[in-house]
């Protein structure tokens, strides 16, 4: 089946897992973001007009416009593919679909979200370990312990050889978080996640509040991030995969003291690096920001921050070199956009023909920190056409 890398969620899409304040939630949503896909829903009538393919689902059912489905099921097994939803009503979903005009039997074709397609070599009990699926990403892997209520532990690891035993990890204390929720219980709680095959950016909860269907606390929450920032030459980089996350203290501080990666000049924000080079600084600085300083216009970057001006955006992990070259990589997916107003939704889009980059993007606000009153003064846009490398 045919992939497409980039692809985007929250907790508003079809069959996707609940986040809540209980153990295991936050694996449920990973095993269906990453690798198993959600969300699975029988065609009932499918037709083509001009490459244009109207899917009538069952049961009412729709899709995000601009998300990624995985269509299976079809006779023909050169449409068994994913695709990305151009159109949009209840009980309905357009794709481009080079077909010949007409109908195409729909008996056993099924439409789900698309996951980013990586692995899930080990698991347990509310635990699992998730490794990229490209064969040119570094073969490191993602821990989750997800046997908290209100969060996950995670860290990152070159290797490991069983769902407890890893080659490597950071942080070797295995004190970083990922909140989930501010107290245990089963209240649906607001998360957005965005990615592709090497990385993904996860948007925490806002602390106590639960989802209440108008999304009016969508805004709140920090966006951490895991994985390999765009290499700028095809050389791998065993040192080139982060993880941002906070480094736990006690559950009063929980949600205190997060910092957006976008803005993680904070010291209690933490940020860790899978190797240190011989000699050099365990920790490690990253300067990085796209912060929205109004309603209407993008700020760029200030002095610690360095941006060019084909809007690219650089992961520089300060005072690191290894072999002479200084350690530069670009920030996935995160670009730079002039004078566009701001909206809350996650699923607010711009259209490829409305932007200087000719990138749908897709944006969200986000708070600076995750402290209870801080309003969501940040704001990041993706690329969601991709591919991000």
């Amino acid at each position: 089946m045919a992939t497409l890398p980039v692809k985007w969620f929250d907790n508003r899409f079809h069959g996707i897992p609940i986040l809540n304040g209980t153990p295991g939630s936050m694996v449920a949503v990973l095993d269906a973001v990453l690798v198993n896909g959600f969300g699975n829903t029988n065609a009932v009538t499918i037709s083509v007009t001009n490459k244009k393919a109207t899917i009538i689902l069952q049961d009412g059912v729709t899709f995000f416009r601009k998300s990624v489905v995985a269509i299976s099921g079809f006779s023909n097994q050169a449409y068994n593919s994913e695709y990305q939803v151009q159109e949009t009503s209840v009980g309905k979903i357009v794709i481009s679909l080079d077909a010949p005009n007409g109908t195409i039997e729909a008996t056993g074709v099924v439409v789900k979200y698309a996951p980013l397609g990586w692995f899930k070599p080990f698991s347990g009990v509310s635990k699992a370990i998730y490794k990229p699926s490209k064969v040119d990403a570094q073969q490191w892997m993602f821990y989750v312990d997800d046997t908290y209520a209100k969060y996950c532990k995670v860290a990152i690891m070159e290797n490991a050889t069983s769902l407890e035993n890893h080659v490597n990890p950071r942080p070797r204390t295995y004190n970083f978080i990922w909140g989930k929720s501010y107290y245990a219980d089963t209240n649906k709680r607001t998360f957005a996640i965005i990615g592709d095959p090497y990385c993904f950016y996860y948007k925490t909860p806002h602390l106590a509040t639960s989802y209440n269907g108008e999304d009016g606390y969508r805004p709140y929450g920090v966006l951490l991030f895991v994985g390999e920032p765009v290499r700028f030459t095809n050389k791998p980089d065993p040192f080139g995969v982060f993880l941002f996350a906070k480094a736990y203290v006690n559950d009063s501080e929980m949600y205190n003291y997060y910092k957006d990666t976008f803005d993680n000049t904070f010291s209690g924000s933490a940020a860790i690096a899978l190797r240190t080079a011989e000699g050099l600084k365990t920790g490690i600085t990253i300067h990085s920001a796209t912060s929205g300083s109004s309603a209407t216009n993008w700020t760029f970057f200030d002095g610690n921050l360095y941006y060019t001006s084909e809007n690219i955006v650089l992961f520089f992990t300060d005072n690191y070199f290894y072999c002479s070259d200084r350690r530069v990589f670009r920030i996935p997916g995160a670009v730079s956009v002039n004078a566009f107003p701001l909206y809350n939704n996650f699923d607010y889009i711009i259209e490829a023909k409305d932007n200087e980059l000719n990138r749908d993007l897709i944006f969200t606000r986000s708070s600076q920190d995750s402290a209870s009153n801080n309003p969501p003064n940040r704001v990041t846009f993706f690329d969601i056409t991709g591919p991000w490398r």
